[in-house]
This record gives C-alpha cells, sequence and structure tokens, in this order.
C-alpha cells in the first residue's frame, strides 16, 4: 500500500510512471470474466489450482504452449517462472548484479 501512496505523490511530468505495487485494475472485470467466475462458484472449482495449470480439458493447450516453450526459449516449462512478481524479481536481482539463489 505504502508503494501505491508514493507513485500516487509522484509528479507526472514527461514520462511514464508504472506502479507495481498492490496490483490494483484501472478497469472493470469484463463481463465473460465475471460470468466464468459465477460458473466456478456454482461448480464448487473455488480451491487454487496447481502451479503447471489445470490439466483438463484443456491438455492439448497446455502440452501446445510447452512445446512452444521448449522450441522457442530452449527451456523446459518448469524452469519459467512462476508468476508476473515472481519474473520481475528476478530481472531486477539479475539487472543489478545479485544472485538469484
Amino acid at each position: 500500500m505504502k508503494v501505491g501512496a508514493t507513485v500516487d505523490r509522484l509528479p507526472l511530468g514527461d514520462f511514464e510512471v508504472i506502479d507495481f505495487g498492490a496490483g490494483e485494475p484501472d478497469f472493470s472485470t469484463p463481463d465473460a470474466i465475471k460470468q466464468a467466475a459465477h460458473d466456478a462458484l456454482d461448480h464448487n472449482f473455488t480451491r487454487y489450482t496447481p502451479v503447471a495449470g489445470i490439466a483438463e480439458p484443456q491438455e492439448g493447450d497446455r502440452r501446445s504452449l510447452q512445446d512452444r516453450l521448449r522450441r522457442r526459449l530452449q527451456r523446459e516449462p518448469g524452469d519459467c517462472d512462476r508468476g508476473g512478481k515472481q519474473a520481475l524479481y528476478n530481472t531486477a536481482l539479475t539487472l543489478f548484479g545479485r544472485a538469484t539463489r
């Protein structure tokens, strides 16, 4: 919350300030996503999903993405970051010369 408050106090000049604070979107939730949330609640689908994703019914989609990662990045899917904040954290540590271990 402190990061967001600091960003709000920054003067807006000739540059754009990107707030990496709480992650509050600046737009309303699209109707299709709200409907999907209602459907998930109706089907008692309310727990965290596995890090690797949901196996069914998108198994083909997940395998397709894994294959693309292998080809384009020459990495195994398990080597990828676990989320946006983790990816930014790892990038910052790399840029500032600190090991991620």
